[in-house]
């Protein structure tokens, strides 16, 4: 009696556990058709919800189960497309990437995993809200690019290839930017890295030859001006690195008077002049540097470079007061700077808030202004808004659709989001704000150098080596206005300068000084 009571007891139990399976399956199965139906009809607002809540069923028996769902992963990953492109199509993106993320990290091969990394792809493209870090957070795994469509390849291997190279693994890079295909819209840019990789490994030959190729390869438009002007700016550094000087400064010449790049190619430039003897032209680059058109730019090295050239034409009054001005310009700086690294290093992603709201300071003022003007610094104020707006989108929706498990959801994934980018951006800026400090070390012993060379007998052997280097060219070489080709024959003479700046002279200026080291008997 009792041996058939069990009997009924445990059929029954398992007849419930049956039918209670068979319940919540057929509950998602409901919503599933009621959100695909909605999807279909372009019922965003109602079919996202409803599709959230079929994948939160599923997942919820996945968990009870303690094993993967019955049947593969078709049914979950189809939910879960369907439920990232009705959030895409809500303009959801970092929304619609929580999803893609779950499809993506089970592998290649998977059902939806190449349609997956398409959207990836086209959310990318949309005003570029995904930055590289987001996207290999989600393409980390050892995926197969060959599983992935063929038109979406050379987007994975440029995305992770360029996260690569920006962490200095330049090997493993290379391995994937060499795939990206001839044709693609990544292939400029990953041909470009890769010239940056070689010119690195002092491999300067095939530098130039990737440079010349990408030259002759990217379209003449408004749009590539910044990218070939960035490919003349390698060019003239590896030419300078093999100290062909004259041939560094055709390419510095020609930079855009006025442009982002105009400043940098005119600051490494007065090193070829100087390099070469020009001293003349390397002044009146500084004075352009200096001038007050562009006080805010960050170039402490260009008043060391000023005092070496007074120091190398003996004019040792003016090269021991460029030091002192740059002690006191840049000496307070290097110790606040110091200050901060040592305040922010426990909690970097305070950095960044302090950063958008820090006082305005005449010493480290110049060195938060670059960091305001890095990539990564932009790029992460344009996450940060593309968050926002997602948020505003989910808080002027209807009520049902706010007041949703998929809304709480998304607000929150939003939030922890949020929170991740303000440390990685805080690592960021701690990390550029420990190069600057250990830069500006490195100019005070240059300057503490420099004052040391001074004092040995005026320079007596410096003196004699100035003259056996120094080249008898009558002509004074002139950077042209606009950083025009050199005609090394040309002769211009300008005045002496006493603090006068004329914008439409900028990048024009030379000066006229002699040199007062002794001639060799």
């Amino acid at each position: 009696m009792i041996q058939r009571f069990f009997v009924v007891f445990i059929s029954f139990v398992v007849f419930s556990l049956m039918m209670s399976e068979k319940n919540r399956a057929s509950d998602y199965v409901e919503l599933w058709e009621k959100g695909t139906t909605a999807l279909e009809k372009k019922r965003y607002k109602k079919a996202c919800p409803l599709l959230y809540r079929a994948w939160n069923k599923i997942e919820k028996m996945q968990k009870s189960k303690g094993r993967g769902f019955r049947g593969s992963y078709n049914i979950p990953n189809k939910i879960l497309f369907s439920l990232a492109y009705c959030l895409k199509e809500l303009d959801l993106f970092y929304s619609a990437l929580f999803f893609l993320d779950k499809i993506v990290n089970r592998g290649g091969g998977k059902l939806f995993f190449r349609e997956s990394v398409k959207i990836l792809r086209e959310l990318q493209a949309e005003e570029a809200p995904l930055d590289n870090h987001t996207l290999v957070s989600i393409l980390h795994n050892k995926v197969n690019y060959r599983n992935i469509f063929a038109a979406e390849r050379s987007f994975y291997t440029y995305v992770v290839g360029a996260y690569l190279f920006n962490n200095h693994e330049f090997r493993a890079a290379y391995g994937f930017l060499k795939k990206v295909r001839r044709g693609s819209e990544y292939y400029f840019r990953a041909r470009f890295y890769i010239g940056i990789m070689y010119g690195v490994s002092k491999q300067y030959l095939r530098a130039v030859q990737v440079y010349k190729g990408l030259l002759a390869s990217i379209p003449r438009s408004k749009k590539y001006k910044n990218f070939r002007e960035l490919i003349w700016l390698n060019l003239a550094r590896i030419y300078y690195e093999k100290k062909q000087f004259k041939k560094a400064i055709s390419y510095y010449s020609m930079i855009e008077e006025g442009g982002d790049n105009w400043l940098t190619a005119l600051f490494e430039a007065s090193w070829a002049f100087f390099r070469i003897g020009k001293h003349n032209n390397t002044l009146g680059n500084i004075h352009t540097i200096r001038s007050p058109y562009f006080g805010r730019k960050f170039y402490p090295e260009v008043i060391v470079l000023e005092s070496i050239t007074y120091l190398y034409l003996c004019y040792f009054k003016r090269s021991r007061l460029m030091l002192k001005e740059f002690n006191a310009q840049y000496g307070k700086g290097w110790q606040g700077v110091k200050r901060m690294v040592r305040q922010f290093r426990p909690n970097p992603a305070l950095l960044y808030s302090y950063l958008r709201s820090a006082p305005r300071s005449p010493y480290i003022g110049p060195i938060l202004n670059q960091l305001k003007r890095s990539e990564s610094y932009i790029k992460t104020q344009s996450i940060f808004r593309n968050i926002k707006d997602e948020k505003e989108i989910i808080n002027e929706m209807s009520f049902s659709f706010r007041d949703s498990t998929l809304a709480k959801y998304l607000l929150k994934k939003l939030a922890n989001l949020t929170k991740l980018v303000r440390k990685r951006m805080g690592d960021r800026l701690l990390a550029q704000l420990v190069d600057y400090s250990d830069y500006l070390q490195d100019l005070k012993y240059q300057t503490e150098l420099i004052t040391v060379q001074a004092l040995e007998s005026r320079l007596i052997k410096l003196e004699e080596s100035i003259i056996k280097e120094k080249r008898s060219v009558s002509s004074r070489i002139i950077w042209g206005e606009g950083m025009k080709p050199l005609n090394l024959k040309e002769r211009h003479e300008f005045w002496p300068f006493d603090g006068e700046y004329w914008l439409d002279e900028l990048g024009g200026y030379a000066y006229n000084i002699e040199s007062r080291c002794k001639s060799s008997k």
